[in-house]
């Protein structure tokens, strides 16, 4: 799990993008991720059905999924 959210989170995929904060070092919440808005093709929307799945599995497994996606991606996650 660890080095899949390094994948996501370092620029490898499309996936995940750095939040405005992050971009510019100014403001909170500079860790965060959030999802990239510009993926749309098919290929890319297969991905994120896949990250879906895994986030479904770390969540019923208790494994640790070490991305920082922020908090408002988690409030739409969790309900």
């Amino acid at each position: 799990m660890e080095n899949i959210s390094n994948e996501l989170t370092g620029g490898v995929l499309t996936l995940l993008v750095k939040t405005p904060n992050q971009a510019n070092s100014v403001g909170v919440l500079q860790e965060c991720f959030t999802f990239n808005h510009l993926a749309r093709s098919e290929t890319e929307l297969e991905k994120f059905g896949f990250l879906g799945t895994l986030l479904g599995f770390a969540t019923r497994s208790c494994q640790t999924f070490n991305i920082d996606l922020h908090p408002s991606i988690w409030k739409k996650i969790v309900g």
